[in-house]
């Protein structure tokens, strides 16, 4: 057997085969047997560093995924992700659902406390980098959703990262796609202009929503509870915004959600459809989500079971046209199961699509975390306000050169039990 004394270095790496057996080692093979050697030249522990060498997948949770798509100027990814505490603790998603032998880039790196409190949990440590650092082996990036500015970064450090093309990714996240390929609800309209919204905000009763392009987790929504003077002027400045960066706003009456749901499905650049799940979403009285529940879709789905299969069949041909449009990556479909404010509570109606994030979404979390560490379960993540034991994010930050940052809020992993039918 050849030591590692055996191989010659040379500037261009190494150069002779095996003097006992002849054998030569390809070029991946000599790349990890030169790094190994430049670590211990170093005098590091080979050991604790060998997951650097074999690692393939570098994750990235650029959850300011939409509100980069709205920015016009340059960013630079680590700014950015820096830019909102929420964008900030989010980053450390990834820990939750990559798989082990993956890593994870971040601004900050995480503190003993939050690696302990994953390991009591069961989930496996991750190695983690940050974006400052070099990378000295071939790895490939795994975004939340599309980046330009990840790609300038990876581009700088050598790392390989195939995304579609950033207008075709800008198209299929607008709520105008969702909004023009699938069935709509009653009385729903795009607005362009001021004379559309008027004429719409006046042609019939109740509550009503008007939506923004890119709004996410119910943000960018703006609730009309009547059609009071005041109430016009607030929704026209509402949508004169959005107008005043080129985009529609998506209009709908406010309907009694009985069941909200998202199904999560990856598109491969080959042209393969994964279905990976399908997820219970919890939303306040206003839309903004609350928590994902994810288990056996039967169990989950029992009395709505025809609802999450007609959901199915409307949602794969959308996926097939967003293909054929170029985009590859994953996707997360919205839907929800309503009734109308002023009928029959009994009477239910699906809205198969209310609408499609071509990206990663906390949907996917609980579904990877679900499958690989309670796969005979049925869980919840909540993201919410206050302080209580077992966080799934890191409680707070302390950069080296930096101020301490505490948040907020935390995600809390909950077990439920269904009952059996």
């Amino acid at each position: 057997m050849c030591s590692e004394g055996s191989w010659a270095i040379a500037p261009k790496g190494l150069t002779n085969s095996c003097p006992t057996t002849g054998f030569k080692p390809d070029k991946r093979l000599k790349k990890t047997i030169l790094s190994l050697l430049l670590v211990k030249m170093a005098k590091l522990d080979a050991y604790t560093r060998i997951a650097l060498l074999i690692m393939q997948t570098l994750h990235i949770a650029n959850t300011n995924f939409e509100w980069e798509l709205e920015q016009t100027d340059s960013i630079v990814i680590d700014r950015a992700l820096e830019r909102f505490f929420v964008f900030t603790q989010l980053q450390f998603l990834p820990f939750l659902y990559a798989p082990p032998s993956d890593g994870v880039v971040m601004t900050n790196p995480p503190d003993p406390d939050y690696r302990h409190r994953l390991h009591k949990l069961g989930l496996p440590p991750h190695e983690s980098f940050l974006f400052s650092d070099d990378f000295p082996f071939e790895a490939k990036i795994d975004s939340w959703g599309a980046s330009l500015c990840i790609k300038e970064w990876a581009e700088k450090k050598h790392l390989h990262y195939d995304i579609p093309d950033m207008a075709c990714i800008r198209k299929v996240n607008s709520k105008e796609f969702s909004f023009t390929n699938a069935s709509k609800l009653p009385q729903a309209a795009l607005l362009h202009s001021e004379s559309e919204a008027l004429g719409w905000l006046r042609s019939f009763s109740g509550d009503k929503v008007l939506k923004s392009a890119f709004g996410v987790s119910g943000r960018g929504h703006h609730l009309l509870c009547n059609s009071d003077a005041k109430t016009i002027d607030s929704a026209l400045l509402f949508c004169k915004r959005e107008w005043d960066k080129e985009l529609p706003v998506i209009a709908e009456p406010w309907v009694k959600r009985v069941l909200d749901f998202s199904t999560q499905w990856l598109l491969s650049k080959e042209g393969k459809i994964s279905y990976l799940g399908a997820t219970v979403c919890e939303n306040d009285s206003k839309g903004t989500y609350k928590r994902s529940i994810v288990g056996d879709d039967a169990l989950l789905h029992t009395k709505y079971t025809s609802y999450l299969e007609q959901h199915i069949q409307v949602g794969r041909p959308i996926l097939e046209k967003m293909q054929g449009m170029g985009y590859f990556g994953h996707v997360g479909i919205d839907a929800m199961i309503y009734c109308l404010q002023e009928g029959d509570p009994d009477a239910l109606f699906l809205h198969p699509v209310v609408e499609i994030n071509a990206r990663k979404t906390m949907g996917f979390v609980a579904n990877q975390m679900q499958k690989s560490y309670f796969p005979k379960e049925t869980i919840s993540l909540s993201y919410q306000e206050g302080h209580v034991e077992g966080n799934l994010l890191p409680n707070s930050l302390c950069p080296p050169h930096g101020k301490h940052t505490l948040f907020s809020k935390q995600l809390i992993l909950g077990k439920i039990v269904l009952p059996q039918t």
